[in-house]
């Protein structure tokens, strides 16, 4: 049996590592080079987190998960996607996440089996 994977709209109690991998994955896609390894860890794991703006923010808060997990243990989880090299760090003085090709191959297989299907009948 398949389940489906919470999305910020139903708001699970529970956050399981599949989602919270789905969800830095997520932003790491639709933000590149925005955002470096800890600051994903603390936006994913829903730790305080300086914004430029209320804007910023609010779109930043959808990607929180309701972890209940130490920022460490949120970070082992970006180093793993880090070495499973579906995320990438860059170099220089301020290091910055990106996704590689498997990691949005995975994100497009993730984001395709976790909508469910719309039966219709003629």
């Amino acid at each position: 049996m398949t389940t489906a994977i919470p999305t910020a709209t139903t708001e699970p109690t529970s956050c399981s590592s599949e989602h919270a991998a789905h969800q830095i994955l997520r932003l790491a896609a639709e933000h590149p080079g925005m955002c470096g390894r800890l600051r994903i860890a603390r936006v994913v794991g829903g730790y305080p987190v300086p914004h430029r703006d209320e804007i910023e923010a609010k779109d930043l808060a959808r990607y929180s998960t309701p972890l209940d997990w130490p920022l460490r243990e949120v970070v082992r989880l970006v180093d793993a996607l880090i070495d499973g090299k579906l995320i990438a760090q860059t170099t220089g003085p301020r290091p910055t996440v990106v996704v590689t090709r498997a990691g949005h191959r995975a994100l497009d297989a993730l984001e395709h089996t976790s909508t469910p299907i719309q039966h219709t009948t003629i």
